[in-house]
């Protein structure tokens, strides 16, 4: 049974007034650092953009060179990054598409494979002032690339306890989790990477965190503490 799957009792509590709580629940934003970045290798370009604050980040990074194939042919090194993220009183939600290419090409007379990078990262702390029902969604990591970095992180930082985890040595899958979240803070972090070596290749991504998760009051109430499924991507 892997870590997702199993119930977490920790920092988590059955509320019997969890109809009243939800409604009256506040959502403050304490931290925010939210980011996109495009890297092409052949000529060591790196493009990095950030939002300034808690308000929406709606961003675009293009690179793209040309380069020289072995064969004389002419090839192109890119990479894209997109992204429209919200951080909103109910939900943090982002999405967005990557995209790269590279190939081999010819650098000082020898043959070298440069490849193209895209990135996104979302971290943000919250804190909530009673018992709210939550819902965490994410489309599957999109990279085969074992070393692609891929991560989807809760954490209650009151307790120190990791409420759920997901990273690139994990099988792809589809996450759909929901629960009850006790009042306190807690910190929520996203990282999705693409590289590719080979011909342009495009991927979207997909997150995102209801807070309070609509219908999940009733299960809440019901006594359902942490609860997590799974569908393989």
């Amino acid at each position: 049974m892997s870590f997702i799957e199993r119930k977490s009792v920790a920092a988590v509590a059955a509320w019997a007034a969890v109809g009243a709580a939800t409604a009256n629940a506040q959502v403050t934003y304490l931290t925010q650092d939210r980011s996109i970045t495009a890297e092409t290798s052949y000529d060591a370009n790196v493009q990095t953009m950030s939002a300034g604050d808690f308000g929406p980040f709606t961003a675009a990074v293009d690179l793209e060179v040309g380069f020289t194939t072995p064969d004389g042919e002419a090839g192109v090194n890119e990479a894209h990054a997109g992204i429209d993220c919200q951080l909103d009183p109910n939900a943090i939600v982002a999405s967005g598409n990557l995209s790269a290419g590279g190939g081999l090409a010819l650098v000082g007379g020898e043959s070298t494979l440069v490849f193209g990078e895209a990135a996104a990262a979302i971290q943000t702390s919250f804190a909530i002032t009673d018992a709210t029902p939550f819902r965490l969604m994410a489309s599957p990591r999109p990279s085969s690339d074992p070393k692609d970095r891929f991560k989807i992180k809760l954490e209650d930082q009151i307790n120190n306890i990791v409420l759920f985890y997901l990273d690139e040595t994990m099988a792809a899958q589809v996450v759909d989790v929901a629960g009850l979240l006790a009042p306190g803070q807690y910190a929520l972090e996203y990282q999705v990477e693409f590289t590719i070596w080979g011909p342009e290749t495009l991927s979207d991504f997909y997150f995102k965190m209801e807070i309070p998760a609509p219908g999940a009051t009733g299960l809440a109430a019901a006594g359902l503490l942490f609860s997590a499924r799974r569908r393989r991507g």
